[in-house]
């Protein structure tokens, strides 16, 4: 027995799908059809046609790789431990400055420091780090394959990294909590040694294996914007014509002939430069819509919401995705330090602590004494925070309450000795000393208590 055709399939019958009509839906039945939740779809649907996902991803991709990276001598390792538990606008901070300055030194001759110019044949540095925190944020996954030296006398030590697509890559472990046992590659196996695997905590069971995307926790916004661009299109495309059932009394559905008569007349009438010129028929014909009015439906608004809820996902500003309207901050420079002290740092970290523990390791016999790292001073937008650090240091110093080398160190530059360890007082300023300065002091001359005065002045580093 012939299954029963839909009403979808007897409507395709009467209008023909050509480029003079195209139907108002892609999907042929009523219920939500969402986007595949598949690393392929990710990359296409997700990022590649959906602007919002592209321009929030470009901006967190982009902002990344322009920051600097240096290779450092590890001097205090407390100093260290309690400069990366800061958070992004702590590390800006006076008290970031000192701590970083305490626990490192600069190496700028250490064999790492040649990753910064070429990581590998393909890349430059800015071009690595974009496309490790661009897989990472549509995929929720970020593979760094690193290429061994086969000769010399650095054989074996990982000379160039590489970032590898997670759509080829398949991670071979057994069932939770057991360890990575390796990973493949277009289905070859790759040691676990030779790869770092960045990722966002999944709640699921997968979640210690696989990490989860953004894109699929913004699976229907992602969709819906979409549809509504599909939608949109399709109604231009179509001069806002809307498809339905063209009924004529008397037809019957046995007139084959007469009915592909009709439909061909139809088609010319609206074709070439007759295209959205009414129709003119007899009485006995009717036409019925199949579909919603395009102004019953709200697109811009159902876009603006989308759009903010795509920021919010990316853990940015909506401002920053063009929505004025549900803008967080009074100004977009104060937006943009948000969107750097909340996503880019936290996420450049996230990087740096896995190339210190996956890739020093293979260089030093003792990684707590080198550490890679990103100088968040050249940043520029953040330059506003170091300004204010050197006035308050400024001030300090103006105030007397800051010697020149202190004052030097607030603001991260090298202390000048012994000539730097005074301190000015404001003119006009009284100076007390402690009570027994002059205590016993009364018998003596003028002379003498201003030596005494000199003297005091002189231990607390005042410049006469």
């Amino acid at each position: 027995m012939q299954k029963p055709r839909s009403i979808w399939q007897r409507v395709k019958e009467l209008i023909p799908f050509s480029n003079r009509f195209t139907f108002f839906s892609n999907y042929p039945t009523f219920h939500t059809v969402w986007m595949h939740s598949d690393p392929e779809s990710f990359a296409e649907k997700g990022y590649a046609e959906n602007v919002y996902v592209f321009s929030a991803i470009r901006q967190i991709t982009t902002k990344c790789a322009a920051i600097p990276w240096r290779i450092y001598n590890i001097t205090n390792g407390k100093a260290l431990a309690r400069f990366k538990s800061l958070d992004g606008k702590s590390r800006a901070s006076e008290e970031g400055r000192r701590l970083k300055d305490e626990a490192l030194e600069a190496n700028d001759t250490h064999p790492l420091n040649d990753l910064f110019y070429k990581p590998n044949y393909l890349q430059n540095w800015s071009e690595f780090v974009e496309s490790v925190i661009a897989f990472k944020h549509i995929m929720g996954n970020a593979f760094i394959w690193g290429g061994r030296l086969d000769t010399g006398e650095e054989k074996g030590k990982i000379k160039s990294i590489f970032p590898m697509s997670p759509s080829v890559v398949k991670v071979k472990a057994g069932p939770y909590p057991a360890p990575i046992d390796g990973y493949e590659f277009h289905n070859k196996p790759v040691p676990k040694e030779d790869v770092l695997h960045l990722r966002y905590f999944d709640p699921r069971l997968t979640g210690t294996r696989i990490g989860l995307s953004p894109i699929e926790v913004l699976l229907k916004q992602v969709t819906m914007t979409n549809s509504f661009t599909e939608t949109n299109t399709t109604l231009v495309q179509n001069l806002f014509r809307i498809p339905g059932i063209l009924s004529i009394l008397g037809l019957k559905s046995t007139d084959k002939d007469k009915r592909q008569q009709i439909r061909e007349q139809f088609i010319e009438d609206q074709g070439g430069e007759n295209r959205g010129l009414p129709v003119i028929v007899g009485s006995d014909i009717k036409w019925q819509d199949i579909a919603y009015n395009p102004k019953d439906v709200d697109w811009i608004n159902g876009f603006k919401i989308s759009a903010q809820q795509i920021a919010m996902g990316f853990e940015m500003p909506p401002e920053l995705l063009g929505d004025s309207e549900h803008k967080t901050y009074n100004s977009m420079p104060e937006a943009i330090r948000y969107f750097y002290f909340g996503k880019i740092i936290p996420e450049m970290a996230a990087l740096r602590d896995g190339l210190n523990q996956w890739l020093v390791p293979q260089w030093e016999l003792k990684p707590d004494t080198i550490w890679m790292d990103f100088d968040i001073n050249g940043i520029e937008i953040l330059q506003e925070e170091r300004t204010a650090v050197m006035d308050r240091a400024v001030k300090g110093l103006d105030g007397g309450l800051y010697t020149i080398n202190q004052a030097l160190k607030k603001i991260g530059e090298p202390e000048i000795g012994d000539e730097g360890e005074v301190r000015f007082i404001p003119l006009g300023a009284q100076i007390f000393g402690p009570g027994d300065l002059l205590a016993g002091t009364q018998g003596s001359t003028p002379q003498e208590q201003l030596a005494l005065a000199i003297e005091y002045l002189k231990k607390a580093g005042v410049r006469l």
